[in-house]
């Protein structure tokens, strides 16, 4: 997967888009086809390019690479859950990433994290991944199963379905600290020449919609935004 970035400096009519490898700091330099260069930051957090690597994944039929985003995606949320839950205590990031570390790696004690800070936060237990898709999944990442693309569907809207009526809760309690965890990467001090919000399946720039989309949804609008900028690097 790559991501499209519009060229702010191009005047041309369709769009002129330059192509960059997604990493975790969200901070990159083009240089589009006609010369211009420029610095983007991509405002997004871990667990949104993740959940859009694995959809680009399943939509090109690397299906067990779909599965492994997907996971990491879901596990990236419970964390990303977390702080923001952390941070409205005051406390500093200082501090909870020392806590973090007595658990950052096992996913089974950030899973129970995740429980008891949604009980905190809203007095109910969060929904989880059912055990039939915790199994699935391990099955695929430790035990070398190859899913089929039906199962990498069914899996990433497992994953959907639980993660998105999360965030439309967390804005509706917690969105000034959405917003500004997607804008972490972009430093105030050294501002890029263009921050640039990409439309994102799982967003933090904008409230849910109400209605969540199915796989083969986002799996149509991939080959549409394909479609779109192979026509503007024309």
């Amino acid at each position: 997967m790559k991501l499209a970035i519009r060229c702010p400096l191009c005047q041309a009519d369709p769009w002129t888009w330059v192509f960059v490898e997604p990493t975790n700091e969200g901070r990159y330099q083009a240089t589009c086809p006609s010369g211009h260069t420029f610095d983007a930051s991509v405002a997004c957090c871990d667990f949104q390019m993740l959940f859009e690597i694995g959809t680009n994944a399943l939509y090109d039929g690397y299906y067990r690479e779909a599965i492994g985003s997907f996971t990491a995606s879901y596990e990236r949320f419970l964390e990303f859950f977390i702080r923001i839950v952390y941070d409205a205590t005051g406390d500093n990031e200082e501090t909870f990433d020392k806590t973090w570390k007595n658990v950052s790696q096992q996913s089974e004690r950030q899973l129970g994290a995740y429980v008891f800070a949604f009980y905190s936060l809203y007095n109910v237990p969060p929904d989880l991944l059912p055990r039939k898709m915790v199994e699935f999944r391990n099955a695929v990442i430790h035990k070398g199963k190859i899913p089929t693309r039906g199962e990498a569907i069914q899996f990433g809207e497992s994953v959907i379905n639980i993660v998105l009526p999360v965030l439309r809760n967390l804005f509706d309690t917690h969105q000034y600290a959405v917003v500004a965890a997607a804008t972490a990467n972009v430093d105030a001090k050294d501002p890029p020449s263009l921050t640039y919000y990409p439309y994102m399946t799982l967003p933090t720039n904008r409230k849910p919609d109400e209605k969540t989309p199915s796989m083969e949804q986002l799996l149509e609008g991939i080959a549409a935004g394909r479609k779109s900028t192979r026509r503007g690097s024309e």
